[in-house]
């Protein structure tokens, strides 16, 4: 199969583009086939290549590779730094599988829930429409594009739109509690210090804003674990918070004739 300038002729619409390298057909939802291309050779006719193409059946049904999948949507859509990047989002992945383990949770409603979180961000930023909504409303839409299991996308958008504790949107299942948990212990912790003052500074503030919102915020969200395995890991990371305000209190102490008000 040949395809010019790089660029991959689409079968007159029947596969879509989801990600660098991964297509889907379009003509079976249900059992999605997955499809990913390497260079073979180059032709005798310049600008272009004869690509060969590796098909995964079943795709919508092998969780591992549709979760990657998912992954690089999310990565290239996201493409941001900061407090609230690609990064923090793979460590609540990563925290949802291991209390998602423990606590028996459906892992196909709550790693996707997960993976796109905070992919709406930057529509909060530009557009003042809260990441949890558009963020869901995104995620709807990819996960049927892409023939995941209808009966499972009610359960992740709810994840979504209820996992910013402070909107006031009780998670209600299983899944939406503990990406709700991930999320808040990320804030927690050797990371959540390090993503406070990276906020910080995103804000030009300075090292007295960071220790008012681990005041003000982060020392309170051990109490508002739902489930016990995250109140486990809590337990340890507020108490590091507490050991890191102590530390700093003495580090930064000025003579009193040299304090500022605040």
């Amino acid at each position: 199969m040949e395809y010019e300038d790089d660029s991959l002729i689409l079968l007159n619409g029947k596969i879509t583009r989801t990600a660098p390298g991964i297509f889907f057909f379009k003509q079976d939802p249900g059992l999605s086939a997955a499809l990913e291309f390497s260079v073979l050779q180059r032709t005798a006719r310049p600008g272009l290549n004869t690509r060969r193409f590796h098909r995964y059946t079943g795709m919508a049904q092998n969780q591992k590779n549709t979760i990657e999948i998912m992954r690089r949507y999310v990565e290239e859509t996201m493409d941001r730094p900061g407090s609230h990047g690609i990064d923090h989002v793979l460590r609540v992945v990563h925290l949802c599988e291991m209390i998602g383990k423990e606590e028996h949770a459906d892992l196909d409603v709550l790693i996707p829930a997960a993976l796109f979180h905070d992919i709406a961000r930057s529509v909060e930023e530009k557009e003042g429409i809260p990441h949890e909504i558009a963020g869901a409303d995104h995620a709807e839409r990819y996960l049927r594009s892409i023939g995941y299991d209808e009966d499972r996308i009610p359960a992740i958008s709810h994840a979504i739109r209820s996992h910013r504790f402070s909107t006031g949107c009780e998670p209600e299942t299983p899944e939406a509690k503990i990406l709700s948990d991930a999320d808040k212990l990320d804030a927690m912790g050797a990371v959540g210090i390090a993503r406070t003052f990276i906020r910080a500074g995103e804000h030009r503030g300075e090292i007295r804003d960071g220790v008012d919102h681990i005041h003000t915020k982060l020392l309170h969200l051990g109490g508002l674990m739902y489930t016990g395995t995250a109140g486990k890991i809590a337990c340890d990371r507020h108490a590091f918070l507490s050991l890191f305000l102590e530390t700093l209190d003495r580090e930064a102490a000025l003579p009193e004739s040299r304090r500022r008000e605040p």
